[in-house]
């Protein structure tokens, strides 16, 4: 059964780092896509969404609405 961002979040904010690999897995096709329409070079745009996914960490336990960490 596939978890919801909301449980993957609060695991993740708890210090599950398992939990945010998940999220990663989870949003890192799109993530990329939408850095791509802004670049086309593929090194920057890897870059980028590593970049993103690290803020995203870093600024996990300030997401109110846990459940929308895909738009957030």
């Amino acid at each position: 059964m596939t978890e919801s961002d909301d449980e993957l979040v609060r695991r993740a904010v708890e210090g599950e780092l398992t939990a945010f690999e998940s999220l990663i897995h989870r949003y890192e096709r799109s993530v990329r896509s939408v850095v791509r329409a802004f670049t086309s070079d593929v090194h920057v745009a890897e870059d980028a969404t590593q970049e993103i996914f690290v803020a995203a960490f870093q600024s996990l336990a300030t997401l109110r609405e846990r459940n929308r960490f895909g738009p957030w």
